[in-house]
């Protein structure tokens, strides 16, 4: 059975707490044992040495009903079992009590002294007197251990039971220390890796305990941002690669059935050239205009479907891009059913650069037409040239309602379109391939109800 982490945090910490405990029970344990001896000892000695002060005077006249008052008075002390008072040949004077008990007995003596006075001179017949201490006797105080051995056991008791209480106590906070600072954020944590192991790049995981678990957590949410990031990379970058592939595969399959198609819309075309010099109805000549709209619709369909299919063969010779847009902004002035207001500004007099002039005139009209068809009647398109370093920035500003949140990532996707069935969906797709043949590279800025503007950078040779 494996055990968690939380569960081996708590069981190093209760071994330790444990071993600490029983180390400072020990050594309190001893310590009072030390101290209760030593407080025995200590009534012990003053006992005996007390009784022997007052057994002087008693030895001497050597009468134990003179002392025997004191000796009852002591055997009235606590732990006091038994007493006696010897002479100085060991013949006994006074005996109470007794020598033994079940429990065992402390012995405690104290000499019994007295002073008398001898010649320092034996030879002489009058000499020196001098006081002279000497032993008359002993006392023997016997104390029981009962009294001893209950306090060391009550003492043994107390210092366990406090030890215990305190382990108990300690136990339950440290387990909640461990649940709360440890084993919660870490469940948070392998929550977190079980959502993103199931695929969820969303996740989050918030630990705030101010130490490494909240780094660790930190850590782990940016590497999840990064892992997102370079999965998103990834899958661009392989759906671009499978567009690539697609594209290679449809512009071979598109070239042969452009050539098909435009050997019917040839045909066609003979066919209601035919039929307009037919003398028709009225009927008959809405009908072939119908037609001829609709021919040149397929037309333009199918050639906006030949330049996307191919790779872009470009013609690069240098022009100036000042006149070049001029002439295209004029020629939209002249073919204005709409009445737009068309605008051409640049703070430069010249600006040359590598291009080609067919393939950016297609890229201007593109984007210029698509301007057009959103502005409203009498409204505003504008075209403006600017230099900025070593690039070139062309941009084509309308007033119309904008690109909308959802197709933003789809404005320069092939076939998509915002015209329904009077787009093709390949006029930006056309543009970004010839801008990027180029070496350049197009963009757009959009908001809703103020228009949009679409920029085009290119290299430039030299601007003036």
């Amino acid at each position: 059975m494996r055990l968690r982490l939380a569960p081996k945090i708590v069981c190093i910490f209760l071994i330790a707490e444990a071993m600490s405990l029983l180390t400072l029970s020990f050594v309190f344990i001893r310590y009072g044992q030390n101290l209760i001896t030593s407080e025995i000892e200590e009534r012990g000695d003053a006992v005996a040495h007390f009784l022997a002060q007052l057994s002087t005077y008693p030895v001497l006249a050597w009468n134990p009903d003179l002392i025997m008052d004191s000796a009852k008075v002591v055997m009235l002390q606590k732990d006091v079992v038994g007493l006696e008072i010897l002479g100085n040949k060991g013949q006994p004077l006074v005996e109470l009590g007794k020598r033994e008990s079940p429990h065992g007995v402390m012995v405690f003596s104290a000499d019994i002294l007295g002073e008398s006075q001898k010649f320092t001179d034996e030879e002489a017949v009058i000499g020196n007197l001098s006081q002279v201490t000497e032993k008359l006797g002993v006392v023997r105080i016997y104390m029981g251990l009962e009294d001893l051995k209950k306090d060391i056991r009550s003492l043994k008791l107390t210092v366990f039971s406090i030890a215990a209480l305190t382990f108990l106590i300690t136990v339950l906070i440290g387990a909640y220390s461990v649940h709360y600072f440890v084993a919660r954020p870490l469940r948070k944590l392998m929550e977190g890796v079980k959502r993103v192991s199931s695929g969820d790049l969303d996740t989050i995981t918030e630990i705030n305990t101010s130490d490494e678990l909240e780094k660790l957590s930190n850590a782990f949410n940016k590497m999840l941002v990064a892992l997102k990031a370079n999965l998103k990379k990834r899958i661009e970058e392989t759906e671009y690669e499978a567009m690539e592939q697609n594209l290679v595969i449809l512009g071979e399959l598109s070239s042969m059935l452009i050539h098909e198609v435009g050997n019917m819309l040839n045909r066609f075309s003979v066919i209601e050239y035919q039929l307009s010099e037919e003398k028709l109805s009225k009927r008959g000549r809405e009908l072939i205009d119908n037609f001829r709209k609709e021919l040149k619709s397929l037309q333009k369909f199918t050639e906006n479907v030949r330049l996307f299919s191919k790779r872009p063969e470009l013609e690069l010779k240098a022009i100036d891009l000042v006149n070049f847009l001029k002439v295209i902004v004029a020629s939209f002035k002249f073919m204005n059913p709409k009445g737009l207001k068309f605008v051409f500004e640049t703070d430069v007099k010249e600006c040359l650069a590598y291009v080609d002039e067919d393939a950016l005139r297609q890229v201007m009209v593109n984007l210029i037409t698509n301007a057009s068809d959103v502005s409203d009647e009498g409204s505003e398109v504008r075209v403006a040239l600017g230099v900025h370093g070593e690039r070139v920035r062309i941009e084509v500003r309308d007033n119309g309602p904008g690109i909308s949140e959802e197709d933003r990532e789809k404005v320069f996707t092939p076939f998509f379109t915002t015209k329904g069935p009077l787009g093709t969906g390949l006029g930006l797709a056309i543009v970004r391939s010839l801008i990027e043949a180029h070496g350049g590279r197009v963009w757009f800025e959009s908001h809703p109800g103020n228009g949009t503007t679409f920029f085009v950078e290119l290299p430039v040779l030299k601007a003036s």
